[in-house]
């Protein structure tokens, strides 16, 4: 068997040459948010350090190597405002050794409240046009744990497979870096920089990360992570995630959470409902969370529902630990 070291390096030296491959792919701006599992969004997103469920895989892979695990499970995601549907499945494996390996693979369907300024000037006011558009997400990352998992690196690699009704399909290539800090064992410090290759699309810039959270195992963990958009705007602009997940009676999770988009733009509050049943081979985890947009609300809505059906949005998932 390789040593990790060499694993890491011809993984560094593959990904570089997909790089440069991606350079050949189309490109357009599309607005998507960050998909968060369901524990991550009950704490507001907050978890690039903490980590703990698949949204690690794609926000900072470094945070799978923090905890000695092997993870797999799936989720579904219901956005009513944009007809929108989120089917995600994926894991990691941190536990056979200090080298972390993990995928997820998502597929987001959604139709948007069509805006006929928004690049298309062919239709007829009596026209009844869906912006249906479907995207493909895959991820595979890695990360290696230094330490007995005080220092943890990662590198994740992102394909992005969009098909429109109305537009002209593309194809992205990025990737992620990342580094968490456990100076002490409640203590941790994450960095991560995601797509520090260009993508042209909204919803996955460039962006800057950095966290700190609070994990007492068994009754609680708070983390805040600030992010900067560096490629969106004409200025840099940060947004803020804030969250607390408190373990009850060791069986159930309560969470809540707060997030700021776009320089505190789009606003939003979080909630969430966790169960964690342990067997003596593995243990089950049943997440649902709900993010409810707060202030004015930017963007077209739907004519056919309530403004306040129209801020909230849903997930539910399920984990296998090991």
């Amino acid at each position: 068997m390789l040593p990790p070291e060499t694993i890491m390096q011809r993984l560094i030296l593959t990904t570089m040459s997909l790089a440069a491959l991606s350079a050949l792919l189309p490109a357009s701006a599309d607005a998507r948010e960050e998909w968060f599992e369901p524990a991550s969004l009950g704490m507001g997103g907050a978890t690039r350090t903490l980590g703990g469920d698949m949204s690690a895989v794609r926000m900072n892979p470094a945070a799978m190597a923090g905890k000695a695990t092997y993870l797999t499970g799936a989720s579904y995601s219901f956005y009513g405002r944009e007809r929108s549907h989120i089917f995600s499945t994926g894991g990691y494996d941190s536990q056979s050794s200090n080298l972390a390996l993990g995928t997820a693979y998502s597929v987001h369907i959604s139709t948007p409240p069509f805006d006929p300024n928004d690049g298309l000037n062919w239709y007829s006011p009596d026209d009844v046009l869906l912006d249906t558009s479907t995207t493909h997400r895959w991820e595979v990352s890695a990360a290696y744990a230094l330490l007995d998992r005080r220092i943890n690196f990662g590198l994740g690699v992102r394909i992005l497979r969009h098909n429109y009704a109305l537009r002209a399909n593309t194809m992205r290539f990025t990737m992620d870096t990342g580094i968490t800090l456990w100076p002490a064992k409640v203590i941790g410090i994450g960095v991560s920089l995601q797509n520090f290759i260009p993508t042209t699309d909204d919803n996955f810039p460039t962006r800057l990360n950095s966290g700190l959270a609070v994990s007492i195992p068994q009754i609680v963990d708070i983390a805040a992570d600030a992010v900067i958009d560096l490629t969106t705007g004409a200025k840099p602009k940060v947004d803020v995630h804030g969250g607390i997940n408190f373990k009850a009676l060791q069986l159930v999770l309560i969470r809540a959470g707060y997030y700021g988009d776009g320089g505190f733009k789009d606003n939003y509050v979080t909630w969430g409902l966790g169960l964690e049943i342990p067997t003596p081979r593995i243990k089950i985890k049943i997440d649902y969370a709900m993010r409810i947009e707060v202030g004015p609300m930017d963007g077209a809505l739907r004519d056919d529902r309530d403004e306040g059906w129209q801020r909230i949005w849903n997930s539910v998932g399920f984990n296998l630990g090991f």
